[in-house]
């Protein structure tokens, strides 16, 4: 067994080249596109090829970790992991038989041009369909992703050499967009090895359609769960939220709305928290005489920033009314990704790579959270991972910003048809974000335990293998009927009966309504974490705890939503829950005593000693569970969660387990509802856990590159209840 809380070896691995007869390869998914055949080119073909995929044989799962060592000797960089054993790949070799003669390896070949589309654009291709917003008949505006490691602008430099092309080229950092080509553009352009798929220009939209109590933080702030150590409560103190929505009320730092400018007692006036006013629309995306606006002149994006970080109170026509946010003292920059003439939705434009809407706000102001009410347009039920770069650039960010903490809106797609019956897709399907549902509220005696209708269920929409279906939404919190503050703008409409009485306010429902709240939440923990002190990620590393950590404590502190038989609603309606602030940090514990055993967490790899997990190795953790008294119900639930590779599917595969050692019962933490899911969220639950010992375990199973390794973040809490729950 390993030693508490540290990584070891666990197997031994090995060369496996030889000779003998192959078992043969499988069938392989790249695009949403299954590739069975097995024609190959010839072995010279190489040499005009940069970009291939491998596929192991079919008696093994993975490339082991000599195996990846060998084929990076043979100039093989592995780029990502597709599924049943076969991956894309960089070859710098004129040559396929060095790899072909490996006894593991069952394929190497090129990626064919006719796989190379998603099922979105082939959707319009095959079926004569019209592109929304189309720039005439028989042509379409798309967007080309490119391998890692292409160069956008010698991409779009040979394009323009080779290929004749009428519409404007867009260069972005992985990507071009093109618009106006016809099929066969279309065709000529999937014939350069640099790219990796052509996918539609996707239309987004914005996600239209008393939270603080529904979500227990009024009542875990009043038994000083989030109080800092001077006594103080946290409430998003030294947070910057970065929201990019419609922009913030009258558009002017100068005159701000008082929801955000107010003090939570309403008696004196507080420096303004927005720190500034972003244009995010980027100078590709602009249309002709584009200016600047940060007015918010449909109301969303000041809903959704007073729903994070409103002030709580403050006068509006001689009342005292409340609109406190999650994140009542947090900051907010506020950046504008709609243009004003841009119809009902908003023309949404924010950046293609979405790498370019996070980073400024990351780098300049050290926003940590950021929030995203909007997604992919309603012209399919809904798009998949690979539809398009946006999913790819946020799990990519996250990736490399491992404090970074994203979230989106689930989609309001839920009454919509679905070919798989999930409705989760295109950003909101990215592995590294939380992606929030919708339930209703209690306002008006509504019930915040019923998940609305239109909120979008899932898992992952994709045309994988039912077990990388991922969990999805991450999350559910209160969405319909939310109160919150209104836009000043003289073009503002009515919308909801508060307006007439209260002009400050106003009703929305929809996901957008429910992402904010958890990004207040988000926010209200990392600056509990910090302010408090609780845990090594506060004390080791002042830069604040990983996105993965706030993740995992929100899914493991959420509610299981029950119908009113007790029955646990499915996960793809609810996801893990909804939101508890109160289960979400331990309470904590008297003067001079530690946390319970019980009670904890680990943020591990993100320090400069800690690399995370390599392939085959362990992380152990022991611990003592209290014998229960008498009638007592307790639950254990641990959730572990890491920050994955960019990928549709799984890239890295870890496992978490929870063994006990007196009844030698095993539970796993990656099968849900009967399913063993491939899943960078994962979760055990165990209802009146005996007394005893009991072993956490996470193990890396899979890891990409030689030199691969892991980080991840895991928590643990038995909760005790008396009298039992209603589970």
């Amino acid at each position: 067994m390993a030693s508490e809380g540290f990584p070891t070896a666990e197997i031994g691995l090995k060369l496996t080249a030889g000779t003998g007869v192959k078992p043969p390869g499988r069938p392989i998914t790249i695009n949403g596109v299954t590739l069975r055949g097995t024609n190959y080119a010839a072995d010279e073909d190489a040499a005009n090829h940069t970009y291939i995929y491998i596929q192991v044989t079919e008696d093994l799962e993975f490339l082991n970790h000599a195996q990846q060592v060998e084929l990076s000797m043979m100039k093989v960089t592995i780029d990502e992991y597709l599924e049943d054993g076969a991956y894309l790949c960089r070859y710098y070799n004129d040559n396929f038989k060095p790899i072909r003669d490996l006894r593991y390896i069952a394929r190497a070949n090129i990626i064919d041009p006719d796989y190379k589309t998603t099922p979105a654009l082939q959707s319009l291709l095959h079926n004569n369909k019209q592109q929304p917003k189309s720039p005439g008949p028989g042509q379409f505006d798309i967007e080309v992703m490119l391998h890692k490691g292409a160069v956008a602008e010698e991409t779009a430099i040979k394009l323009q050499r080779t290929v004749y092309m009428d519409g404007k080229v867009s260069v972005g950092r992985s990507f071009l967009r093109i618009c106006s080509v016809d099929r066969g553009t279309i065709n000529a352009i999937s014939q350069l090895d640099a790219v990796r798929a052509i996918g539609p220009v996707i239309p987004l939209k914005l996600l239209n359609y008393f939270a603080r109590q529904d979500i227990q933080l009024d009542q875990a702030t009043a038994a000083g769960v989030f109080n800092g150590n001077l006594g103080e409560q946290c409430m998003g103190q030294g947070e910057v939220v970065a929201i990019a929505d419609s922009g913030l009320d009258l558009g002017v730092l100068q005159n701000p709305h008082e929801a955000f400018a107010l003090q939570p007692d309403g008696a004196a006036p507080a420096p303004n928290r927005v720190l500034t006013l972003l244009d995010a629309v980027p100078e590709y995306l602009k249309p002709a005489g584009y200016v600047p606006n940060f007015t918010d002149r449909n109301g969303h994006g000041t809903h959704v920033a007073a729903s994070v970080l409103g002030d709580g109170l403050f006068e509006d026509v001689g009342h005292i009314r409340s609109t406190r946010g999650t994140a009542p003292r947090a900051q907010l920059v506020m950046q504008t990704i709609a243009v004003p003439w841009g119809g009902e939705d908003g023309g949404v434009l924010p950046p293609i790579d979405l790498r370019d809407l996070f980073l400024p706000p990351y780098q300049e102001f050290h926003a940590r959270v950021a929030n995203n009410s909007w997604g992919e347009g309603d012209w399919v039920a809904q798009y998949t991972y690979g539809d398009g770069p946006r999913a790819f650039g946020c799990d990519t960010f996250v990736r490399e910003r491992w404090d970074h903490v994203i979230v989106f809106a689930a989609g309001n797609d839920g009454t919509r048809l679905s070919e798989t019956g999930a409705q989760i897709g295109g950003v909101a399907a990215a592995k590294n974000i939380i992606t929030v549902g919708a339930t209703h509220s209690s306002r008006k005696a509504g019930n915040p335990n019923i998940v609305a209708e239109f909120s979008s269920r899932g898992p992952t929409r994709n045309d994988v293998h039912l077990q990388h279906r991922r969990i999805k939404p991450d999350l559910v919190a209160p969405g319909v009927k939310l109160v919150s503050a209104k836009s000043r703008h003289e073009d503002m409409t009515a919308c909801g009966d508060y307006d007439q009485a209260f002009p400050l306010l106003r009703y929305s429902t929809g996901t957008s309504m429910a992402a904010p709240i958890v990004s207040g939440c988000a926010a209200t923990l990392r600056s509990a974490l910090i302010h408090t002190g609780r845990g090594t990620a506060a004390l080791q590393f002042p830069v604040g705890p990983s996105a993965a950590l706030i993740k995992a404590l929100l899914i493991n502190g959420a509610v299981t939503l029950c119908d009113h038989w007790g029955v646990a609603l499915p996960m793809r309606e609810q996801g893990f829950g909804r939101v508890d602030m109160r289960n979400s940090l331990p309470p904590r514990p008297p003067p001079g005593a530690k946390y319970p055993v019980q009670h904890g967490y680990v943020d591990y790899g993100i320090g400069p000693r800690e690399l995370g997990l390599a392939m085959g190795h362990t992380w152990d953790r022991v611990m003592r569970i209290p014998n229960p008294g008498p009638g007592q119900h307790r639950r254990f639930k641990v959730t572990l969660v890491y920050t994955d590779l960019p990928g549709e599917i799984l890239q890295n595969h870890l496992l978490l387990t929870l063994r006990h050692f007196a009844t030698d019962e095993q539970i796993d933490g990656n099968v849900f509802e009967g399913v063993v899911r491939f899943d960078n969220v994962q979760q055990v639950v165990w209802d009146n856990i005996p007394g005893g010992h009991v072993m956490l375990r996470v193990r890396a199973l899979h890891i990409i590159g030689p030199d691969g390794s892991q980080p991840f973040a895991i928590v643990w809490r038995l909760y005790d209840f008396n009298p039992p729950p209603v589970l």
